[in-house]
């Protein structure tokens, strides 16, 4: 269960799973406990690298058009608490929707 709740982000408004909508599987689903989390995708303010990693300038600029538009979407922002470390923030855009349950 660690990896689950280190993996998927847990928003504040917690909603319930609806059984009903899972046909033939409803009573087991009843029967466990469930949380609802977000899968996401992440980046940080290095994800891009620099231009020097990339074949061709082109792409470089491809690139970094693409992850300037990325960042207009909605996504949560983390600020890095290391001080010391190149990367300044993350960057974490919902995925998907996950269900972890348990007994």
């Amino acid at each position: 269960m660690d990896f689950y709740e280190n993996t998927f982000y847990k928003p504040e408004d917690q909603k319930k799973i609806d059984p009903a909508n899972y046909g033939k599987l409803g009573n087991r689903i009843q029967s466990l406990e469930w949380e609802y989390a977000w899968d996401e995708e992440h980046f940080d303010d290095t994800s891009i690298g620099e231009i020097d990693h990339y074949v061709t300038e082109k792409d470089f600029y491809e690139t970094r058009r693409w992850f300037k538009e990325r960042l207009k979407k909605p996504h949560r922002k983390i600020k890095n608490p290391d001080p010391d470390s190149d990367i300044k923030e993350y960057y974490s855009f919902r995925y998907g929707t996950v269900w972890i349950g348990g007994e």
